[in-house]
């Protein structure tokens, strides 16, 4: 089974609705790992801030794999949008 199917089966036994809750609360906890990075809090470790991205990274694409099939120019937009930030990026630099 692929990603794209395997999301599709998180999505129909747990709604997308769910799956947009869970992203959050990934994103949240991916924070929380940064700030303790930022704080220098002692009990810090690099692997679970690396677990955190990884969780958000798969709730992402489950977020990708679901705009794909509710609009059909989401492939394009985000490409357009992320060359436009990329260039700002790139602009805020020189």
């Amino acid at each position: 089974m692929n990603n794209s199917e395997l999301y599709d089966k998180a999505r129909e036994k747990w709604s997308m609705n769910s799956q947009f809750l869970i992203m959050v609360e990934e994103m949240s906890e991916f924070s929380v790992e940064i700030l303790h990075l930022i704080g220098g809090r002692e009990d810090f470790k690099y692997i679970r801030l690396i677990e955190e991205y990884v969780d958000v990274k798969i709730m992402m694409e489950q977020f990708e794999e679901y705009m794909k099939l509710i609009d059909k120019d989401f492939e394009k937009d985000s490409a357009v949008i992320y060359n436009e930030k990329i260039n700002r990026l790139i602009e805020r630099l020189k």
